[in-house]
């Protein structure tokens, strides 16, 4: 397992061969000024809430890349106008049991919070 911190809140984590990519706020970020954007790489992006300084550079690097895009309902609604076609949103109700990789590599759901929260 590999842990790569880009500042703030986006950080990716490499495992079983995914990288699973945080709240990508990297364009903009001053605690990331020296990180090519362009160079990330992602098969998924976990996307937490709707602020500027996670979702920065979400339509970016999953039209790059062609990484999923996760996150919640209001997410999808808004990253849909960004035309994200691997966009899925994850609830509370619905856990991660469909977005679990069929080789069993990594399990993410959601949990409540004033702002949602992979765990």
């Amino acid at each position: 397992m590999k842990f790569t911190y880009y500042g703030h809140s986006c950080f990716s984590v490499l495992a079983a061969g995914k990288t699973l990519l945080f709240d990508p706020f990297v364009t903009g970020n001053p605690l990331a000024r020296a990180i090519d954007v362009d160079r990330i790489e992602a098969d998924f992006i976990f996307v937490t809430h709707g602020h500027y300084d996670h979702t920065t550079d979400v339509v970016r690097i999953a039209k790059r890349t062609g990484a999923k895009v996760l996150g919640n309902w209001e997410l999808f609604d808004w990253f849909k106008k960004g035309d994200i076609r691997g966009f899925s949103w994850l609830t509370q109700a619905k856990k991660s049991s469909e977005f679990e990789e069929k080789r069993r590599a990594f399990r993410m759901e959601m949990v409540g919070g004033p702002q949602a929260f992979f765990g």
